[in-house]
């Protein structure tokens, strides 16, 4: 069964930012999601392109709202653990 993890600093950071509700919220509705047909949550957040590689793991970015939410996907531990927020104008800098 496919879980979904949060990191510290990601949570930190959300609270920083004042969008702690609004990206938990919509984290517990893609939990819900993922319970229910996680073939099809997975094929949405694979379609994000891939931003860069850690290793072995692809990491990739959501848009919710003026944010980006950056996460891998662990198909061996069957997770997807969001890592990282950025505020949109930030998240595009190289």
């Amino acid at each position: 069964m496919w879980s979904i993890v949060v990191t510290e600093d990601f949570m930190k950071k959300l609270r920083k930012m004042g969008i702690y509700k609004r990206v938990i919220s919509y984290l517990a509705g893609l939990a819900e999601m993922l319970e229910k047909d996680p073939s099809r949550v997975l094929e949405v957040l694979r379609y994000n392109p891939v931003i860069f590689s850690i290793g072995e793991y692809s990491v990739r970015r959501y848009r919710v709202g003026k944010y980006r939410l950056f996460y891998i996907i662990m198909d061996d531990k069957k997770l997807i653990v969001f890592f990282d927020v950025k505020p949109r104008r930030k998240a595009y800098r190289r």
